[in-house]
């Protein structure tokens, strides 16, 4: 869902970030982020029936850096309890909008098995779980001391060791192996440091309505 205006907020304070080099590290990955993100910044086509073979070339391109760089991702991907009907009414909202001349792409249908079933040729982990992926994948993130890939802002309020690491910051395609994959990093810490004392963090999480602070989750 991500905080609404946050992004808007960083972009126009990019100090916050900090330049990395990643590799030779565990990876939690966010895997719905991941799967759709990945297809939108390749500008395949996204209203009618899909590249299905050009965006497995694509997901198979991205963990093949990963591996390059000795870097172990895990992919967590949330499953919700009514899937049809929560695409649904994705599919009405995004129709509406095109119909009112706003551009918005309807992502190909079988967008996410493509993703989940590249992953499994290619062995790499992936979990599903019911509900928000979040907390879980905050609490993995927290135990193995590692950064949690995605560019959802609502990873931006929890405490994470070393951080969110947003994947339209990070430069994959052209990475240099010796050095690792050029990316901004970011942390609580340098977010409090320029905007409240860290203190407050669960303070700003609840008015901004972070699911960090609403555990209840809706079936409907």
């Amino acid at each position: 869902m991500g905080i609404q205006g946050l992004c808007s907020l960083l972009e126009g304070n990019r100090q916050i970030y900090q330049d990395i080099h990643f590799r030779d590290s565990k990876l939690v990955v966010d895997g719905k982020n991941l799967g759709h993100l990945l297809y939108r910044m390749a500008t395949l086509d996204q209203n009618n029936d899909g590249e299905y073979l050009a965006s497995q070339a694509l997901i198979q391109a991205f963990f093949k850096t990963q591996d390059n760089c000795q870097i172990k991702p895990y992919v967590v991907i949330d499953i919700k309890r009514n899937p049809r009907m929560d695409h649904r009414k994705t599919f009405h909202h995004k129709t509406t909008a095109l119909l009112k001349g706003r551009k918005m792409g309807i992502y190909p249908p079988l967008i996410m098995e493509v993703f989940e079933q590249t992953l499994s040729d290619m062995e790499v982990p992936l979990v599903r779980c019911f509900g928000e992926a979040d907390g879980q994948l905050a609490a993995l993130a927290r135990e193995w001391c590692c950064p949690v890939l995605s560019t959802d802002t609502d990873f931006y309020i929890y405490d994470l060791p070393e951080g969110v690491l947003p994947l339209d910051h990070s430069r994959w395609h052209t990475v240099e192996t010796s050095r690792g994959i050029p990316c901004k990093r970011y942390t609580t810490s340098s977010f409090c440091t320029f905007f409240f004392d860290r203190q407050l963090l669960p303070v700003f999480a609840s008015l901004a309505g972070n699911d960090y602070t609403n555990l209840k989750i809706n079936w409907d």
